[in-house]
């Protein structure tokens, strides 16, 4: 089943069996994460940011037409003062730990991140790049999880289909907001970051053959 953004339902049965064999290769290139049958797992899917990382759980069983049930989701980072290297690894330690222990928490084997995107500022890139890895390295060596990478455009695109030119992440967290969702900031609006962490867990769902979010 699909639920599209616009509240419509449509139906599929089962997993798609070109996503679930091991020995296909999709035609675009990209990794797909492979699946046994049509078994349903829960998914994880992160949003990175050194001040407001996020993430969004969905899991197994988890239905698009009602997209808020079973969900949980969480946020870590914060800002720090100056360049001491000592606080941007403890940062970057924190961040990576606290999303490791929410996937275990929820007991979730699949995890997928956003993939780095050109157009950032070297500086900015390298301490995101930096954080990437952090995380990418917490999840094996304490879970034997790796973290898939998932273009965030093909995410927001499963979801919103077309997408504008400026503004993606604000489009995708405003088709959501529509839907009502359950996560706030301290201010009481409905964030970005959160949006796109569901994003990917949805295209993430996509990819390994199970009902999403069109």
């Amino acid at each position: 089943m699909r639920r599209r953004l616009d509240g419509s339902v449509r139906w599929t049965e089962g997993a798609n069996p070109e996503i679930v064999r091991r020995d296909v290769k999709p035609a675009n290139g990209r990794t797909r994460i492979p699946v046994s049958g049509s078994k349903e797992v829960g998914v994880v899917g992160l949003d990175l940011s050194l001040t407001r990382s996020a993430a969004v759980f969905l899991p197994a069983g988890w239905s698009p037409a009602d997209p808020w049930k079973g969900i949980a989701w969480t946020t870590s980072g914060y800002a720090v003062e100056g360049s001491d290297p000592k606080a941007l690894v403890h940062r970057r330690s924190v961040i990576a730990s606290e999303l490791r222990a929410f996937a275990t928490k929820h007991r979730c084997r699949h995890v997928a991140r956003e993939d780095l995107v050109g157009g950032l500022a070297a500086f900015q890139g390298l301490r995101l790049a930096l954080l990437a890895g952090a995380v990418d390295d917490q999840f094996w060596l304490m879970c034997g999880i790796v973290v898939r990478p998932i273009n965030v455009s093909s995410a927001r695109k499963t979801l919103l289909g077309r997408l504008p030119q400026k503004g993606k992440a604000q489009a995708v967290a405003d088709a959501i907001a529509r839907l009502n969702p359950p996560w706030r900031d301290d201010r009481g609006r409905i964030p970005a970051d959160e949006g796109d962490s569901f994003a990917i867990s949805n295209h993430a769902r996509s990819l390994l053959g199970m009902p999403c979010m069109v």
